[in-house]
């Protein structure tokens, strides 16, 4: 009897911490404003000091996402990931290399609206020496 009290406590314990966990990201909201996103983490060997995310010439697209670094990243190649729609799309940047700045310049291959954006991630990726 002992035991399945035991297993019985331990699956309440479980089922408290699943049904907490799901509280803590039922919670999570993003107000609907005009910012088109934020992040910041912490990453090795770069900073990333400004971002810019620019509308085209119809302001409802996407026409760049613009990176300025800090730091010796001559050798860093970037992407951008972006998640419209809930879908995937790597896009291309091209870094402008100076020290101690450099700027990247991210475009799009083709048309994404600026509103089914819900997702932008950089890549930052130095070869191994």
């Amino acid at each position: 009897m002992r035991n399945s009290t035991k297993v019985v406590a331990a699956l309440g314990a479980a089922a408290l911490v699943a049904a907490g966990g799901a509280a803590y990201t039922a919670a999570n909201s993003v107000p609907g404003t005009t910012t088109q996103g934020y992040g910041a983490t912490t990453v090795t060997g770069v900073t990333v000091a400004t971002m810019a995310v620019n509308p085209a010439t119809n302001p409802t697209n996407l026409s760049t996402i613009v990176y300025t670094v800090t730091g010796d990243v001559s050798t860093t190649t970037f992407t951008v990931t972006l998640n419209p729609g809930g879908t995937q799309v790597s896009v291309p940047c091209t870094p402008v290399y100076a020290n101690p700045t450099t700027t990247i310049t991210c475009t799009p291959g083709g048309t994404v609206t600026m509103a089914s954006i819900d997702g932008i991630g950089l890549t930052a990726y130095k070869a191994p020496a």
